[in-house]
């Protein structure tokens, strides 16, 4: 142990206790090496003060008040750069600050840059609706939801990492290969404890709006009538004698409109209030999340719409069926870490 980590009256009573007792019974009693206490002793035959000396060197510029204004400037403003906290920090204390400095200011601190995470923006009202749900729904059987939702899937490699030696750089398994780019197709699918519905490739050729969307129409057509209707019987059959089940749609403009909302009254469906602005209380997205990471990490890349399809749906088949009841499980635990957050984002 270096015998500076020692106060100026500890090494004094180290130098006491080393003319009394000896040189391993006080490194045993103050639990350090017999060369430290050795060395203090020597010290105090020529310094009797044994205070701390002054370091030699140029004095450290990351003080600890700097380091805490690093903390604080950080704090105020999480998207500042390193060169804007240079510039604040030296007009605050008059000294030159290097980049490289403030970023072991911020190791020193545990913090570093990261890529922002991008989630819903969640205004007062939200926050307000999702504590609302999260309290009236904390008590729920989750294992009675069915949740349902759509999403675009896209033959979309992303960033594709490998591991290679720098003359490796051509090789074929290194090499991400780039196909004539196309468009990809809408799905629709739903998930409950126990079960989960095909992967719908859903047709936009009939769409009747000026984009060329999906829209109410469709949505009823080619989901409620084909397939939600007869999932949400057999599903809900099982969970009658406990009051039923309950039906879990987001809350956009085609799962709102005034023709779904009156298609599943007619089907009897029992919908949660789904707050707006949180898929990350709705567990289907999780499960587009890791399609799309297998659909992504495919050797063979799709080369057209059809083989697209085939892929994701021999994805979608194959997700263990566990990791979707754990899932579903789950939401309680999301509904009690909304409760927590006052209304704001979780980690999910």
């Amino acid at each position: 142990m270096p015998g500076n980590r020692f106060t100026t009256p500890e090494r004094v009573r180290i130098a006491s206790d080393c003319e009394l007792s000896g040189v391993k019974a006080t490194a045993t009693k103050w639990s350090c090496s017999p060369s430290t206490v050795k060395r203090i002793a020597s010290r105090a035959r020529t310094d009797p003060d044994l205070r701390t000396r002054k370091s030699p060197g140029r004095p450290p510029k990351l003080t600890p008040h700097v380091l805490s204004t690093i903390h604080k400037l950080h704090r105020r403003n999480r998207r500042h750069t390193y060169r804007e906290l240079q510039q604040e920090l030296e007009d605050i204390f008059n000294i030159d600050l290097s980049t490289r400095s403030i970023r072991r200011g911020f190791k020193k601190l545990g913090i570093r840059r990261c890529k922002a995470v991008r989630k819903p923006f969640l205004n007062a009202t939200n926050k307000r609706k999702r504590r609302v749900y999260a309290r009236k729904f904390s008590n729920l059987d989750t294992t009675s939801v069915v949740a349902t939702d759509e999403t675009q899937i896209l033959n979309d490699t992303g960033r594709v990492w490998v591991s290679r030696a720098p003359h490796e750089r051509e090789r074929e398994d290194c090499l991400a290969p780039a196909f004539r780019k196309f468009k990809g197709f809408m799905a629709w699918a739903a998930v409950w404890h126990g079960g989960r519905s095909p992967l719908v490739r859903l047709d936009l050729s009939k769409s009747t709006s000026k984009r060329k969307g999906f829209n109410s129409d469709l949505y009823i057509n080619q989901v409620y009538k084909q397939h939600l209707r007869r999932i949400w019987r057999n599903v809900n059959s099982s969970w009658r004698a406990y009051g039923g089940a309950w039906l879990l749609e987001d809350n956009s403009g085609i799962h709102m409109s005034k023709k779904s909302r009156a298609a599943a009254k007619k089907y009897k469906f029992r919908n949660l209030p789904h707050p707006p602005n949180s898929p990350d209380l709705n567990p289907i997205e999780n499960v587009w999340a890791f399609l799309k990471y297998r659909l992504r990490s495919l050797k063979q890349r799709p080369k057209n719409l059809d083989e697209l399809y085939e892929a994701a749906d021999a994805i979608w088949r194959n997700i263990p069926q566990r990791f979707i009841n754990d899932l579903m499980r789950g939401m309680r635990k999301r509904l009690r870490l909304v409760k927590l957050a006052h209304g704001g984002h979780i980690r999910y």
